[in-house]
């Protein structure tokens, strides 16, 4: 009988290197990020360098990618902090690829954590669509709550307006 490892991930911070924007970008690209970011098609790799380079200068937001740790280490998924509005906004993303093996949930465990550790007392939230019920069960296995704020959100992606729940993380 085959033996599961388990799996381990690091969290490293993006940096001004040109395998980091090539690492998210293609995480960003792929069909799933594209339907849930709410945008038409995939980043245009030019814009999104650009984009890029205004995000490690940013003071508001860190963005992480996630690797696996083992022999062959690949890039998972991806997680944005941002302070805006009053509170502390995450996003997550994980590659598709990796999918059912628990990647989304440490993201948002990590995410979680630092949250609480690093940006007290403010409230920290996710919106996420009440079409993805990955991501809503990812987020309640963390603690998460559904607080009964919805919004519409035009997506380009499926066309239509998807309601977007606000989850947030009580305080301990």
């Amino acid at each position: 009988m085959k033996q599961s490892v388990p799996l381990l991930l690091r969290f490293d911070l993006i940096r001004d290197h040109p395998d980091d924007l090539t690492a998210l970008l293609a995480l960003k690209s792929t069909t799933a990020d594209v339907l849930w970011s709410g945008h038409g098609d995939a980043p245009d790799p030019a814009l999104f360098a650009d984009w890029y380079a205004r995000q490690l200068v940013r003071d508001d937001r860190r963005i992480w990618l996630a690797r696996t740790i083992g022999a062959a280490p690949e890039v998972a998924g991806y997680l944005y902090v941002t302070v805006e509005e009053g509170a502390v906004r995450i996003s997550h993303g994980a590659h598709p690829d990796q999918g059912g093996r628990g990647i989304g949930t440490m993201i948002v465990n990590f995410a979680a954590n630092f949250c609480l550790a690093c940006h007290a007392p403010l409230p920290v939230e996710a919106w996420v669509a009440e079409t993805n019920p990955a991501s809503l069960k990812t987020f309640a296995r963390n603690g998460f709550a559904d607080t009964g704020i919805s919004q519409p959100r035009f997506n380009a992606a499926a066309g239509q307006d998807l309601t977007m729940r606000c989850l947030r993380l009580p305080r301990p």
